[in-house]
């Protein structure tokens, strides 16, 4: 005979736990005398099942450990794995695809940096180029100011002496 205990209960053959399924026969004759004991109480903690009952309600019982289905885990359809494949490819492609444009364009890049430095160098030339130009023809003004001025002071050197000489003469 089988039981199914539906409640906790506390005996002198120890505890017994709410959906545990015993055997009664293995109990021994102080578990058979416990277990009708509570099968004759008034709202019994106990069901009694038939040994084809024990072993259906065993079955039903979910484990904690997970059952292996090896069909499911080998039953992958073929028309999946060829366009997880084509994807697979697709995405390598694409992959390579963007890796050489990334190379193109760090390479347009680093030349387009040389090419804006040497027109800064250039750039750097004819500003220091246009000052020195700017200094030679300062430079060039003083002196035109300077012979300005000595011609200005010859010429009035020769007015006086032109001067002195006419009245000289007179």
């Amino acid at each position: 005979m089988f039981v199914k205990v539906l409640q906790t209960r506390h005996t002198k053959i120890g505890t017994l736990r709410s959906g545990t399924i015993l055997d009664v026969e293995q109990l021994g004759e102080n578990g058979g005398a416990v277990i009708e004991a509570l099968l004759k109480q008034k709202n019994s903690a106990l069901k009694k099942l038939t040994k084809k009952q024990a072993e259906a309600e065993k079955e039903a019982v979910v484990s904690l450990e997970p059952t292996v289905d090896l069909e499911d885990k080998t039953s992958i359809d073929i028309d999946v794995l060829g366009d997880l494949q084509k994807t697979l490819s697709d995405a390598e492609k694409l992959n390579t695809d963007l890796q050489s444009d990334l190379t193109a364009m760090i390479s347009d890049r680093d030349s387009k940096a040389d090419i804006a430095k040497s027109e800064s160098d250039r750039a750097d030339k004819a500003e220091g180029f246009a000052k020195d130009e700017a200094k030679r023809a300062d430079a060039a003004e003083n002196d035109v100011k300077l012979l300005k001025a000595d011609l200005d002071k010859a010429q009035k050197a020769l007015i006086d002496a032109a001067k002195k000489s006419v009245g000289d003469k007179k």
